[in-house]
């Protein structure tokens, strides 16, 4: 794992624990939405970014610079699924700088998350796809699975590089 790598799950596992001890109570009756979890984990994880030097890096829900048909901004990402079919989807987090002056170097990480009660074989496989994808041809260095587990631990993480899993 080379630094960059390092740094980036430093990052994830430090705002993981965060969430896990500032926001217990999304834990304990297990009815919380997915997206609510990640509201949360992306303010710890902007709160955190100036404390390890990345006070230019920005968390988002996703994001595209680029314009599409009709000069429209597209925020959704064409993704190639296992089966060969495009279909638009996205990103839960990214975190990556929003000034494009080389697009392929502005992504750091991006992460999909699910929880530990939503996390059936087709999600599996569509969110690992979609991280094979991000980090193969949308320029994201580095892609993170995160399961949410009921408590810190018993969350899980799968890292992909290059479009592969690690």
């Amino acid at each position: 794992m080379d630094r960059e790598q390092t740094q980036a799950l430093g990052i994830l596992n430090h705002c993981l624990d965060l969430l896990y001890r500032d926001d217990r109570e999304l834990f304990e009756d297990g009815v919380r939405c997915e997206r609510c979890l990640v509201f949360r984990f992306s303010h710890h994880l902007q709160n955190y970014l100036p404390q390890v030097n990345l006070p230019d890096h920005f968390v988002d829900c996703d994001y595209d610079a680029s314009s599409g048909p009709n000069g429209t901004r597209r925020c959704a990402k064409p993704i190639i699924s296992a089966d060969g079919t495009k279909t638009d989807r996205y990103v839960d987090v990214i975190v990556h700088r929003r000034k494009i002056d080389n697009e392929d170097r502005n992504g750091f990480f991006c992460i999909e998350f699910k929880k530990w009660n939503n996390y059936k074989r087709k999600n599996r496989e569509l969110d690992e796809q979609k991280l094979k994808e991000l980090t193969s041809s949308y320029g994201y260095r580095i892609g993170f699975l995160v399961i949410l587990g009921r408590s810190r631990d018993r969350a899980s993480i799968k890292t992909f590089i290059e479009g592969r899993a690690q």
